[in-house]
């Protein structure tokens, strides 16, 4: 994932209040482990190491570091300094060296560009004409790239699977006033805070924190008894603890939409991965299907004990404030009383993208007295899940190749909206290398047969892409013979690459006696291009006797392109 996040040019206090402590959730990366790896240099002759009138980079290293060398050590050291205090005054804290952790953060800092000017240009009006004119004015802008990783480690010094890497691009500005000699220390601090201020709460709502929390485990023999569920649904299981947030998303996904999944163990898993998981779109997923278990919105009707006690302890407790203002917003309509109560807590968020929504949504209540709102940071009651979750507590290195071929076993195993939807875009988008094309022919023989029709129209329309293919004729033959649906039969005949594949004349003669007549009009055009006396001998019965005219028609013309085979 990568973003880009940049911040309008500081003005430059060079004095400032302190900090006031604020209340509410805890900080963003509060306990959090972070390996900090971070380079600030600058090359040689850069302007930030040269004299200046003021207080230059001379001024602020360290007494005796006047070669051009140590002043860059300096400023790299210092610049770090900067952005590690930062992280510091969010909660962080230093990865140990002497603990191996079951998981870790590691930050990796580059600065990428600096530019220090020391003037600037303005109009200014000499006798009668107005003129471009350079007056002095610093300022300094600054460029990073900051990469973040979560990594497990199974041994001392063996690094076995890590998620997907946060890419950012933070860069910020500060300057100074007019005619003002240069303050570089301040200015070099503005622009350092300036761009990595917002990287605290950018790191809670999506770099994956809650990783930190599982260690790699062994691949589990299968669901929980609990969870009710047997065969590849429940071989599957390992899937939903896989490092990749998009494996897991997809994972859950079939798992809340299968109908073959008792509802209370979609419940279950549902409220772990809303309080566990470290993706912010999969947590979002979690508490929409959750909420529509609650019923629509405008039903009047009050939420259930549990969820009210879920949402409570969102609201109060999660580092993410994206995650409690999505909790706010799926509050938004509902007008029970207990909702009043959530809005409250929501109301006093110290984010505003939290406290904004629950305050425009407080206006269908009464309002709140001060009592009211001192009174909603009370600590919430912590939400209880069931015991068979622990199976979850874990990741798991996904085997080698395509990751794919795991997720259509277990959509074909849980059936329903989502797997028939991640189905079919996989077949109209999903890569297939050299490698996948034994496991590839065995998820198309199946697929072909699916019990959605939507399915087995995309198969189709795949298969026809890989013609040549022994394999896939054999697959399409099976089609022919097997689909009941007309307009699909058609589809497998039109896909076939004629005569290639063991048994074709045979299927298509039969098919060639089909009672609809599409079928037969496809069965005719296909013999057209088989070599043979049964072809021919067919073509001449349909042309003569078939009771509809286009086949006739169709039949008629096939001869002629069979004639031209000198079949």
């Amino acid at each position: 994932m990568r973003h880009a996040f940049a911040l309008a040019a500081v003005a430059l206090l060079l004095s400032s209040p302190p900090a006031v402590a604020q209340e509410g959730p805890p900080l963003p990366l509060a306990g959090v482990p972070v390996d900090f790896q971070c380079l600030a240099t600058v090359a040689g002759g850069h302007p930030l190491l040269d004299r200046h009138t003021g207080q230059d980079l001379h001024d602020l290293a360290r007494e005796g570091e006047e070669d051009p060398e140590d002043l860059v050590a300096w400023l790299d050291e210092y610049l770090c300094d900067l952005i590690w205090s930062e992280l510091e005054s969010a909660g962080a804290h230093a990865s140990p060296t002497d603990v191996r952790l079951p998981a870790r953060a590691v930050l990796n800092v580059e600065l990428v560009s600096a530019h220090l000017e020391g003037t600037r240009m303005v109009e200014q009006r000499i006798g009668a004409s107005v003129m471009p004119v350079n007056v002095p004015h610093w300022q300094l802008a600054m460029r990073w790239r900051v990469s973040f990783d979560i990594e497990y480690s199974q041994t001392e010094d063996a690094v076995v699977v890590r998620t997907g890497s946060l890419e950012l691009n933070p860069a910020a500005g500060a300057e100074q006033d007019d005619y003002s000699p240069l303050r570089l220390g301040a200015l070099l601090r503005a622009s350092t805070r300036g761009a990595f201020s917002e990287l605290p709460r950018i790191l809670a709502d999506e770099g994956r924190l809650g990783d930190l929390l599982f260690a790699v485990v062994e691949r589990p023999p299968g669901a929980p008894a609990d969870l009710a569920v047997s065969g590849a649904l429940s071989d599957g299981f390992w899937n939903l603890l896989a490092p990749r947030a998009d494996h897991r998303h997809d994972s859950l996904a079939f798992y809340l939409a299968s109908d073959r999944v008792p509802l209370e163990g979609r419940v279950a898993l549902a409220r772990w991965f809303l309080l566990n998981d470290s993706d912010l779109g999969l947590r979002r997923d979690a508490l929409a299907w959750l909420m529509a278990q609650e019923g629509p919105a405008d039903a009047e009707r009050p939420l259930s004990e549990p969820q009210l006690q879920l949402l409570h302890w969102v609201l109060a407790r999660d580092k993410s404030p994206r995650m409690r203002a999505e909790v706010t917003s799926a509050l938004v309509g509902r007008v029970t009383p207990e909702i009043r109560d959530l809005l409250l807590v929501a109301s006093v968020d110290p984010d505003r993208r939290v406290s904004d929504v629950a305050t425009g949504a407080l206006r269908k209540f009464a309002p709140p007295t001060a009592a009211e709102l001192q009174a909603a940071d009370l600590g919430p009651t912590p939400p209880q899940l069931v015991p068979w979750t622990a199976a979850l507590d874990g990741r798991l290195a996904l085997p080698p190749g395509n990751p794919d071929r795991f997720l259509l076993v277990l959509a074909s195993a849980a059936g329903g909206s989502a797997a028939d939807t991640w189905t079919a875009r996989w077949l109209d988008y999903g890569a297939i290398t050299a490698d996948d094309d034994g496991w590839a022919l065995q998820a198309w023989e199946a697929l072909a047969a699916h019990p959605s029709r939507w399915i087995r129209e995309r198969t189709l329309s795949r298969l026809s892409q890989e013609v040549g293919m022994v394999e896939v004729e054999q697959i399409l033959l099976g089609r022919i013979e097997a689909e009941e649906d007309p307009e699909l039969r058609v589809a497998a005949i039109e896909a076939l690459d004629r005569g290639t594949a063991p048994g074709t004349v045979g299927v298509l003669l039969e098919a060639a006696q089909a009672d609809d007549a599409t079928v037969r009009s496809a069965a005719a055009v296909a013999l057209g291009q088989v070599p043979g006396k049964e072809a021919r001998g067919r073509l001449e019965l349909m042309m003569r006797n078939d009771p509809d005219g286009r086949v006739r028609r169709k039949a008629k013309k096939a001869l002629r392109a069979h004639d031209r085979l000198g079949g």
